[in-house]
């Protein structure tokens, strides 16, 4: 195979799938570069490089053709399972697959925080996307209310109150120090705190379910270190996360 699959090296999400594939016998290890490896700085001129950031691209170097997101993904896996990736492309299963890859790809650094550590060769650091995020948001505390309903059956005051001023607080200060990027800032942080409420969620849940109360410990921890890694991820000052300590201490 003369191709090459240029992944986001900040993208923990990027590093998992796209090894998933060299295992998988679709993609060999050689043609899986990173965004700062020296091959890419050969190859950014044949890319798109709006596309890239949003839709991994698979580079043919004895065509010039670029493939990418599912296309790109379809067709490695064509590699390995021809009927599979041709059963998708013929169904709309094509388009579904679409739809959701756009919308993980422009959510991946809230679903999985990364800090870019250094200048990359090639930037494929998603766009910022009001649509992608808002949707994204009503999916996650939509599914974050219904799951608490279904195993607390009932909503705390005091751990709803602690968890109003967290919002506010955090806002208020996003707001503050934000210039041009008020808005993004806080949608963006409205999903770290959904998504640090979700993970620690499902070890409180399943240990409700199965009446093991350590791991509603467990889950309380993860709770509050998830949110303290997404607010340095975000460089937020650390006493932000005190209303919420408070919220999950009080959330039972």
């Amino acid at each position: 195979m003369n191709k090459v699959l240029i992944y986001d090296t900040d993208c923990p999400l990027c590093r998992v799938y796209t090894k998933g594939l060299v295992v998988a016998g679709a993609l060999p290890p050689e043609a899986r570069q990173s965004n700062d490896s020296a091959t890419v700085s050969q190859l950014i001129g044949q890319l798109d490089p709006v596309r890239s950031k949003h839709e991994i691209p698979l580079l043919d170097l004895e065509t010039g053709e670029t493939q990418y997101g599912v296309d790109a993904v379809l067709t490695l896996l064509g590699t390995v399972w021809p009927r599979f990736s041709q059963f998708v492309r013929r169904t709309v299963l094509v388009d579904v697959a679409r739809k959701l890859y756009a919308f993980i790809s422009y959510n991946r650094r809230i679903i999985v925080p990364a800090t870019t550590e250094r200048w990359h060769i090639m930037d494929l650091t998603p766009d910022f996307s009001v649509a992608y995020r808002i949707s994204f948001l009503v999916l996650l505390y939509g599914s974050l209310l219904v799951s608490h309903l279904s195993v607390i059956g009932h909503v705390n005051l005091l751990a709803l109150l602690a968890l109003v001023g967290q919002t506010g607080w955090s806002g208020a200060y996003i707001v503050r120090h934000s210039a041009q990027t008020r808005l993004a800032n806080s949608l963006d942080y409205a999903g770290h705190l959904g998504m640090s409420l979700l993970l620690g969620g499902i070890f409180k849940a399943t240990g409700a379910a199965i009446d093991v109360p350590a791991l509603t410990v467990i889950g309380n921890a993860v709770m509050i270190w998830q949110h303290i890694i997404r607010l340095r991820v975000m460089k937020l000052p650390d006493y932000l996360n005190l209303p919420f300590i408070a919220f999950v201490l009080l959330n039972h």
